[in-house]
């Protein structure tokens, strides 16, 4: 486990990353939070969640105001609220599934993943179906693609048994279930994935909030740096982080 961080004044931000880092947009947020960035070992997902709790109990007495979490990074920041061994203020979590796969629907998920991303980690780019088919995407989805990569191959390197370990520790390790906690949760949800995703949220959680827009979360968070932090912000408690 890799931990960053950037000090500041409180109040203490955890960013839990997933494929990507959170390196791109650490610059407009470190002049308003302690930001603690959380890189996990894929073959060391459960250990980890256990020494990042620690970790949190030792700087910053069991007690973080705000956490992030996106894909797996997400699935992690869930784990964490679930267990309450420390505690969270408010948790946002952007690109989760909240669902457990079969174990057929997961490996084929992960082979698919593997099939476009742990190509792009292990050749340095993507494979040469996958840049055909996008050949004639939209010029938002190609920067999406072009932008994605430069931030994995940051955040791998070439590493693929790690993007392959955790890939497996996300779609294999079960979800919490619904469970009762302090922690105000929010979901970042875009209104292009449809109308099953909040009726799942709602239906697990509780002290939930839904923040709703036009584009996927992972694409303004990768291109769109800015308008994601904004976006950050404007969850959280307006009144203690300035916009």
């Amino acid at each position: 486990m890799e931990i960053t961080t950037y000090a500041a004044n409180q109040p203490v931000l955890l960013l839990i990353d997933g494929l990507v880092s959170f390196e791109h947009v650490i610059t407009y947020l470190r002049a308003d939070f302690h930001i603690i960035e959380v890189h996990v070992d894929g073959n060391r997902v459960d250990e980890n969640i256990v020494e990042l709790e620690e970790y949190i109990k030792d700087h910053c007495a069991g007690h973080v105001d705000y956490a992030y979490g996106t894909d797996m990074g997400g699935h992690i920041l869930m784990k964490l609220c679930a267990r309450q061994q420390v505690h969270i203020d408010q948790a946002v979590f952007g690109s989760i599934n909240a669902k457990n796969h079969s174990r057929f629907v997961s490996s084929c998920i992960i082979f698919w993943m593997l099939l476009i991303y742990g190509h792009l980690v292990k050749k340095k780019r993507y494979p040469w179906w996958y840049r055909l088919f996008h050949r004639q995407s939209s010029r938002a989805r190609r920067q999406y693609n072009e932008r994605l990569a430069l931030l994995m191959l940051g955040h791998f390197g070439d590493q693929y048994n790690d993007l392959k370990s955790l890939l497996k520790w996300h779609f294999t390790s079960s979800w919490p279930a619904s469970f009762t906690t302090d922690t105000k949760l929010h979901f970042f949800w875009s209104m292009k994935m449809g109308a099953r995703y909040p009726r799942r949220y709602i239906k697990q959680f509780a002290h939930l909030g839904l923040v709703m827009m036009n584009q996927y979360q992972e694409e303004m968070l990768v291109v769109y740096p800015m308008r994601w932090v904004q976006f950050l912000k404007n969850t959280f408690d307006p009144k203690s982080i300035p916009v």
